[in-house]
């Protein structure tokens, strides 16, 4: 993410950017789509977890060059589907998203834990110091009926 080809918006300040780089490091449930360290067995280390995934972290010419590859693809899939597993039920959305979180308690028709959610989403923001605009006509739209 802090790749010199990557081009961010020329409105980007530096402290947007690292916001964006912690967020997607930091939060399991944005670094658990391409980082499966929380499927890592307590008694591994991170090196021998790591090592089953060399086909994603070296450079090659031809697949064939890897040792293993196929189980280490295979695993990889396996990974995959583990994660869109666990976050596949409301009750894991509605704690780790925040407008997917408001639209899903919305529709149990759960107002106080919309306005609670929208509270949390927006003093977190605040303190981050970052904009809440978006998310102040999100959650005034969200209320309006069609």
């Amino acid at each position: 993410m802090k790749d010199p080809i990557i081009k961010y918006p020329t409105n980007f300040t530096d402290k947007v950017i690292d916001g964006i780089v912690k967020g997607r490091t930091t939060n399991k449930d944005i670094y658990g789509l391409t980082d499966w360290r929380f499927f890592k067995e307590d008694e591994q280390t991170l090196n021998e977890f790591n090592a089953k995934f060399s086909i994603w972290f070296s450079n090659f010419e031809k697949l064939e060059e890897k040792d293993n590859w196929q189980t280490e693809l295979l695993q990889s899939v396996d990974y995959a589907k583990s994660w869109f597993t666990l976050v596949d039920n409301d009750a894991y959305l509605i704690k780790h998203t925040d407008y997917v979180a408001m639209c899903l308690l919305k529709k149990f028709n759960n107002v106080k834990g919309v306005e609670t959610k929208y509270k949390e989403i927006y003093n977190r923001m605040k303190a981050l110091g970052q904009d809440t605009q978006e998310l102040e006509l999100f959650y005034r739209y969200l209320f309006q009926e069609n």
